[in-house]
This record gives C-alpha cells, structure tokens and sequence, in this order.
C-alpha cells in the first residue's frame, strides 16, 4: 500500500507540472482507440533484424466490436516450390476470424499448375492452437498487450481500452520533454491471470504517440530498490514490445489511427540470460530489481502503411464470416487428426428451386376454379 502511495504522490507532480492528469490522460487514451467497426487495407514489412531476412505481406482488417476478420496475402516472384509434388505457388492467403470468442481460418494456395486454389481449414481447438503467421493487425496498432500477443495469439490478449479500465496502479511521468502514462493490470487469458504493464506516449494535448508493453517492478517501495539500482523509476523496466505511429486517421469522437506504423518485439541479450539462471541464488527483491537492469535488443520489426483506414462505416455480417469451399479439408481438433471434407450443398427439389412458377400455377388455379364454382353458384341461383 506504502507503493502505491508513493506512486501516486510522485505522479501528481508531475501532473502539476504539464497540466495534463491522469483521470483525463486515461480517458483521453481510452477514446482515441475505441471504435465500433473499422475497416483497415494495409502493407507490411517484415524484418529479422540479426539477419536482415525480409518478408511483405498485403493485409485486410475489418472489425466489428469484439469480432474481427484479417486476412495476410504473400506473393511469391519467383514461385515457391511446393513439394512433394513440386508444385509453383504464386500466392498465399491466410484468413482469420474470431467471432463470439471463437478461431477460424484458412489457408489457400495459388498453384499455376492447378485451375483454383489449394484450400485448407481449421476450427475449433485446432483453429486456436494452431494458428500460423500472425501478423499485426489494426489491433497491434491501438495497442493489444499480453504475452499471447507474441505467440500469434493476438485476441487472448487485452485491448487498451480494456486494460485502463482495469484496477491496478497508474504514474505519470515526464521524458523526453513528453507525458507517459504507466499502469500495471491483472487479466485473465482464457487459460490463467496475468499481469502486464504498459507505458503509453502521450504529447501536450494527451495524444498517443507510442505504446510500449514492459516488464516493471510495482509492489517494491523506493527504498528497497534504492538498495540494488540508483537510476530514475522510469528507467527500471524492460521493454518487450512497442507500437509507433504516425499520420493519424482522426474522427470527431477522437478515435485516432495511425497510417504508418513501427512494431518491434526485442529479445533478451545472453547476459540477461545468464543472469536469470542465478535466480535461486539471490534475494528475491534483489533479483526482482536487478534483472530489469539488462538492455533488451529489438528482433525483428514489422514496418506497417496502410492505404485505406474507414472508421464506424457499416459493416455487413456476411464480411465477418467464413464458409469453406467445397471439396477442402478442415481439421478440428489440436493434433489435427479429426478432419472432415466439405461436400457440396444439396440441390434443393424442383419445387423449391421453381417456386415462382409454382406459385404463378396455383394462383391461375385457384381464379379458374374460383371462377368455375361462381358460374355454376350463379347459374344455379337463376
């Protein structure tokens, strides 16, 4: 309780100072990424960065509330060589949707030798423990945190609005002449809680500008971590991944999106690795702080434009669907081996499929007997 007292008193100096507090800072945050369906067109480039390996994808995003659609098309000049069969494949598609708390996807395969696409699905448990090249979406760019987030697991994760609406400790600081809000929240993943804590960027008028995903230390007093570190609390965290954008998309509501983006996801050095054996071997406050002190390096980064933002535009619910095509495999548990063929729809019956003319036949017969019943009705009664 003493740290969170501390932590507070500190911010509000800060807050004092810029003018900017956190009841608003974190209001002003929660509106800027809060929309209720987005449609997004965008590219991607892919960089390891120890080995310079490059890879560009061209994606789509379209998300209604919760549910979403993403899709990652790579085009292959020349072709890549698919075996056994030794086959050309000139593009590749992977499709995902989560809707109502559910995975599915496909895969497809453009084949120059093959008149359509190669098509593979996967739902259920094997849609969700299966999932593969999952990229940024225009979810990584309002800020999704959590470790699943980097294990292509992205909607297990918490959303921004969603984690600063969340009980736990907040602090304002001042760097680089800019506002940063910290905050650490509890959340569950589906498969147990976590932690995770997050500084965002702010500028003068509260605008973010960057969100970086850290490891911090919040329930150790100043006074125990002045045992072991000496520099400022801002400094003492480890950054696992960060999200900066630019050219913002921005509406009335202040919904803002960035049109150009840069997410990294660093890595641990081998010093740090060394050091986290020696765990049993130290005080755990002392390891608490002293393993927050290593650098950590960027891996790989994703260099992200998009062409084409739409924001609260009508979404049909057919585009946040996914229907297999006929005749493709789709595989529905986690080791893949319950599997089913998608047999072609059966033809409905001649009458459902000519109910127009049906219709049209019994309306001539039913005035023609009408008409029939009225003659001999009337021929009678002369």
């Amino acid at each position: 309780m003493r740290c969170l007292t501390i932590l507070f008193i500190v911010g509000m100096s800060s807050i004092e100072a810029s003018g900017l507090d956190i009841p608003s800072a974190i209001e002003q945050c929660k509106a800027q990424c809060r929309f209720d369906s987005l449609y997004v067109e965008y590219n991607v480039v892919f960089t390891i960065l120890a080995d310079d390996t490059r890879e560009i994808r061209d994606c789509r995003f379209e998300g209604k509330g919760a549910d979403f659609y993403v899709s990652f098309e790579e085009t292959f000049d020349p072709p890549k060589i698919k075996a056994p069969r030794n086959l050309h494949c000139t593009r590749e598609l992977y499709e995902y949707l989560y809707r109502g708390g559910q995975w599915k996807w496909r895969l497809r395969n453009f084949i120059s030798e093959l008149p359509i696409p190669s098509e593979g699905g996967f739902e259920n448990e094997a849609a969700h423990m299966n999932l593969q090249g999952f990229w940024p979406t225009a979810r990584t760019m309002l800020g999704v945190l959590g470790p699943e987030t980097r294990e292509q697991r992205s909607a297990t994760g918490i959303s921004l609005v969603e984690f600063l609406g969340k009980e736990g400790p907040f602090r304002l600081s001042e760097e680089d002449g800019v506002q940063v809000l910290s905050h650490e929240a509890a959340y569950s993943n589906g498969e147990s809680e976590q932690k995770v804590s997050a500084d965002i960027w702010l500028d003068a008028t509260g605008r973010i500008s960057r969100i970086d995903e850290v490891d911090r230390i919040w329930d150790l007093d100043e006074a125990t971590i002045a045992k072991y570190y000496t520099g400022s609390w801002f400094a003492l965290r480890c950054v696992l991944a960060s999200v900066e954008g630019s050219d913002f998309v921005e509406t009335p509501s202040g919904f803002r999106y960035p049109k150009s983006a840069v997410v990294t996801d660093y890595g641990i050095t081998p010093e740090k690795r060394a050091f986290l054996k020696k765990k049993s071997e130290l005080p755990p406050d002392e390891y608490a702080v002293r393993r927050l002190t290593f650098p950590t390096s960027p891996y790989w980064q994703f260099v992200i434009e998009a062409t084409k933002v739409e924001v609260n535009q009508p979404i049909p619910d057919d585009l946040l669907d996914m229907k297999f095509s006929e005749g493709s495999v789709v595989y529905s548990d986690e080791k893949l081996e319950e599997r089913r063929i998608v047999e072609k729809p059966p033809e409905p019956r001649w009458y459902v499929r000519h109910s127009g003319w049906v219709m049209a036949g019994l309306c001539v017969l039913v005035v023609a007997v009408a008409g029939f019943v009225a003659q001999r009705w009337l021929g009678w009664r002369g």
